[in-house]
Formats: structure tokens, sequence, C-alpha cells
């Protein structure tokens, strides 16, 4: 029986006995995420699922993350995250925001031009 409901959140039974093994004497040091380090390896996910378990069942495995990320292992490293598409979206929409702002700061200094709407 799992005592911690986090742990239950790994998706297949291989790949949860893998991380509570390696993880017995790692102390959590955020809530973030349930593994700061997989064999040196960072997961910045809740979720992980093997490749396998992927091309077994893809919507199974992107659902078990209820709306967040699932980190993609291929031997026992992220391969790569599944992100659903509204998050992918804010997450673009993130990046563009911080585009414009560095833009923004970039042309703060620079000398303005009074321009009529006639002259337009």
């Amino acid at each position: 029986k799992i005592s911690d409901p986090d742990e239950t959140r790994i998706a297949d039974p291989y790949h949860r006995n893998m991380v509570l093994n390696q993880t017995k004497n790692f102390k959590m040091t955020t809530s973030k995420t349930f593994l700061e380090t997989v064999m040196s390896v960072r997961v910045l996910a809740d979720v992980a699922a093997s490749i396998s378990e992927l091309k077994a069942n893809p919507m199974k495995v992107a659902s078990s993350a209820y709306g967040e990320a699932v980190a993609i292992l291929n031997r026992n490293e992220p391969a790569f995250y599944c992100v659903p598409a509204e998050v992918y979206e804010k997450l673009m929409d993130r990046v563009e925001d911080l585009e414009l702002l560095q833009i923004v700061q970039e042309r703060q200094n620079e000398e303005s031009v009074s321009v009529s709407l006639d002259d337009l």
C-alpha cells in the first residue's frame, strides 16, 4: 500500500518502485516535482511514464497528469515532455510576452518622435 498520495501519480509500478528506491534517503526540497533528480538528471514533472507506456496508450498517459506535463522517460532519463495543448498555448503566450517586454526595455531610452495624425 502506498501511503504518500503523490507516489500514486507515477504512471507505472516499475518507475514508481525505481523512484521510491532511489529516493528513500532523498529529502524533497520542493513540492512542485515528485523528484528533483533521477540518476543526476532533473525531471520537471509530477508524473513520469515510459516510452512503452506512451506507445501503448498515449491518451491515458497524457491524461494521467490531470492537465500538467508528463515526463516521458527513455532508459530512466527524460526524453521529452508531453504537454497538454492548453498548457503549451499559455507557455507560448508567456514566451511572447517576455520577448515583447525585452523589446520595450531595449527601446525605453530611445528618443521619441512627435508625429501628427494628419502627417500619417
